[in-house]
């Protein structure tokens, strides 16, 4: 499996309900400098999200435009849309 397929699985993991349930998981998944930027603007640290998602309702959401950029040999910056099922 290529970098691409690899991080694209691994965020697919992120939106399961099954993952969103487990504040261990996502602590797991997410690295410690994580940001996510959402549509509305707010700007979420590991921290905040491995804390609040487990209690937010789950919606089924799907990823599109996937991309991937590496910044280094360890180091890729992923972007995508994520949109409501």
């Amino acid at each position: 499996m290529d970098l691409s397929q690899t991080l694209l699985q691994l965020e697919r993991r992120l939106l399961s309900h099954t993952t969103r349930r487990n504040a261990e998981e996502i602590s797991r998944l997410l690295a410690d400098d994580f940001i996510e930027f959402s549509a509305s603007g707010g700007i979420w640290s590991k921290a905040e999200v491995v804390e609040q998602l487990p209690h937010e309702s789950f919606i089924q959401r799907s990823i599109s435009h996937f991309t991937i950029k590496p910044l280094s040999e360890e180091t890729a910056l992923v972007t995508y849309h994520c949109y409501v099922d």
